[in-house]
């Protein structure tokens, strides 16, 4: 989930290589896990009504609130990690915030980011 940095991202013969950045499945069953927990505790909620049981079910709400909060955070900040290449040759494949793009031509040296205003995965030279 973090960013990419590398001297040389590909190859001359001009082989596939894949770079993502953003959740590992990991991290994805692990916050998919937290909201199903908290969809079954809520609907319990609402079963119990104002009983003392849905008071306890209640307190037990608010910590897995706060780690799925975190949880977003963290992928968010993912989202706007970079990829730097003192050489980037083609055919690459980035993914970034689950936005594919294929790099069909090589840069020297350069950066590839996620550009939030335009929702684009985008390639600088620098």
């Amino acid at each position: 989930m973090g960013g990419i940095e590398a001297k040389t991202i590909g190859n001359i013969a001009g082989r596939l290589t894949t770079l993502s950045i953003g959740a590992i499945p990991s991290f994805l069953e692990e916050k998919a896990l937290i909201e199903e927990r908290l969809m079954d505790i809520q609907q319990e909620i609402d079963m119990q009504g104002d009983t003392g049981r849905a008071s306890l079910l209640k307190l037990k709400i608010k910590p897995l609130e706060k780690a799925l909060e975190e949880m977003e955070f963290e992928e968010a900040a993912a989202a706007q990690k970079r990829i730097v290449a003192g050489t980037l040759y083609p055919m690459a494949q980035v993914t970034i915030n689950n936005v594919n793009k294929t790099i069909a031509d090589s840069y020297s040296p350069c950066r590839i980011y996620w550009d939030s205003k335009e929702g684009i995965i985008k390639i600088a030279n620098f």
